[in-house]
């Protein structure tokens, strides 16, 4: 038996599926985000400066950096928005 924080992740992956770009809703459902991190996320891998997430998503630069910051750890990545571009490409979300 699993212990209750244990977590599974089963992707599925359909080849003839074009990337649409980011997606908050598959951040957010594959990669265990926030409804708050996931749009964060998105604009981010589009190479947005924070002052631009920001306005797009009515949060203080401050808070975006906080929700960014969380965000790279539970990509795994360094922080740039390439990196969250490979994710999403890697996961087609």
């Amino acid at each position: 038996m699993l212990a209750p924080s244990a977590r599974a992740l089963v992707l599925i992956d359909d080849p003839e599926r074009a990337w649409e770009g980011p997606s908050p809703a598959g951040l957010d459902a594959t990669h265990v985000l926030t409804a708050g991190e996931a749009p964060v996320a998105a604009l981010a891998a589009e190479a947005l400066t924070v002052r631009e997430i920001a306005v797009h998503v009515g949060l203080s630069p401050n808070t975006v950096k906080t929700h960014l910051k969380a965000i790279y750890g539970k990509l795994g990545v360094t922080g740039q928005a390439g990196d969250i571009r490979q994710v999403m490409a890697r996961h087609r979300l």
